[in-house]
């Protein structure tokens, strides 16, 4: 079964073509073909009882010739496109390397920057927390209001002061919970 698996032929001519070139590998052919189409002449000569005439071993000889030139330029081409077909091959190769190299530094940068951002995200949470803490703890009023004027947010002092829990408080603005000159006060703040 071995004998006649064609990809093991033609890996093996394509070595042999490389490696003794395109004129030496023609002569080789040549002359194999030659032998063979004797060997087989003669063969069946010497099967059929018939004589061996100089006609059919020259037969051979010009068939050998007219055949080797295309059956080198046939492997000529079949090797150089396979050469082709390499070398494309190993320059997709290099470039998906090169991808996967640069995708590789890109993704631990962003896993850097990730860590980062949530050292800082942390960090703010932290000092967040303690913000609100010292705020809510202050016997100052603090408080929070939006572009209307409304408040958002408050600390407790100013729930103490007002008598109203925060909830109640955001939405209002300062004339809703106040006199009017404090009010005017609270609103210039």
């Amino acid at each position: 079964m071995g004998i006649f698996i064609l990809k093991t032929w033609v890996h093996y001519y394509v070595a042999l073509l490389r490696r003794l070139g395109a004129f030496r590998f023609s002569l080789l052919l040549a002359l194999a073909i030659i032998l063979g189409d004797t060997t087989l002449q003669m063969g069946l000569a010497v099967y059929f009882n018939e004589p061996l005439d100089i006609h059919d071993v020259s037969r051979s000889f010009i068939l050998s010739l007219v055949i080797t030139p295309w059956a080198v330029y046939f492997l000529t081409v079949v090797v150089g496109d396979l050469e082709e077909a390499r070398q494309r091959l190993g320059n997709t190769v290099s470039r998906l390397r090169e991808l996967l190299a640069k995708d590789q530094q890109k993704t631990r940068e962003l896993e850097l920057e990730i860590v980062e951002r949530q050292k800082s995200q942390k960090l703010l949470e932290e000092h967040t927390i303690l913000l609100h803490s010292f705020l809510e703890t202050s016997p100052d009023f603090f408080f929070h209001r939006d572009l209307k004027g409304a408040f958002v947010s408050c600390n407790k002092a100013m729930e103490l002061v007002t008598g109203r829990k925060e909830a109640e408080i955001i939405g209002l603005t300062p004339f809703d919970i106040f006199s009017e000159e404090y009010a005017i006060q609270a609103s210039t703040a």
